[in-house]
């Protein structure tokens, strides 16, 4: 298991504020990585929604997608995707330059269906990963398998999460990538 923590000296409050995501990441998190923010409110989500990269950010909670896609100025062009969203919509949304779908995991399978090839142009953020885990033991596993399963026809993928699971606990897929500690300094 290839860990690396990134120290975050006293003051920064998000991620977007620490040196290497910066300079060695581009402003943009780190990629095919399980991260390990350790502090809820960093602004992890906030970095996959405002950046240039096209992405695809994954969470467990339709009211985690309408919170966002509600904030028109923080981030004003997200497509939200959950339920009777449909694969024409999400099509016309890229279509028409559209680069940032917030999806609920049981939408990926649709989602990934809307993007047909251009899936490789798209980073994947599965955020609050632990609850994917969740889903693996009892609630939704065919869900979270099948999120598992597509993950790697993005062009990346990473998972981020402020409570993480036991790394001994990660399935298969997610164990043979890096792994992002951040040390918060006076946390």
């Amino acid at each position: 298991m290839n860990i690396t923590t990134i120290k975050v000296p006293k003051g920064i409050e998000y991620i977007s504020d620490i040196h290497e995501i910066k300079t060695i990441y581009n402003n943009d998190l780190p990629r095919n990585a399980v991260i390990s923010k350790q502090l809820t409110g960093t602004g992890g989500t906030s970095i996959a929604l405002t950046n240039d990269q096209p992405y695809i950010i994954a969470v467990h909670l339709v009211e985690m997608i309408k919170c966002k896609v509600e904030q028109k100025e923080r981030y004003p062009n997200v497509l939200g995707v959950y339920g009777s969203v449909s694969v024409e919509e999400i099509q016309d949304y890229v279509k028409n330059g559209g680069k940032k779908i917030l999806t609920t995991y049981d939408s990926i399978p649709k989602v990934k269906e809307a993007l047909g090839v251009k899936t490789k142009d798209f980073r994947l953020l599965v955020d609050e990963f632990h609850k994917l885990i969740a889903y693996l033991g009892n609630f939704k596993p065919t869900v979270a398998i099948k999120l598992l399963e597509v993950s790697e026809d993005f062009k990346s993928v990473s998972y981020l999460t402020a409570t993480p699971t036991d790394y001994r606990y990660l399935p298969k897929r997610m164990k043979d990538l890096q792994i992002i500690e951040f040390d918060w300094e006076g946390k």
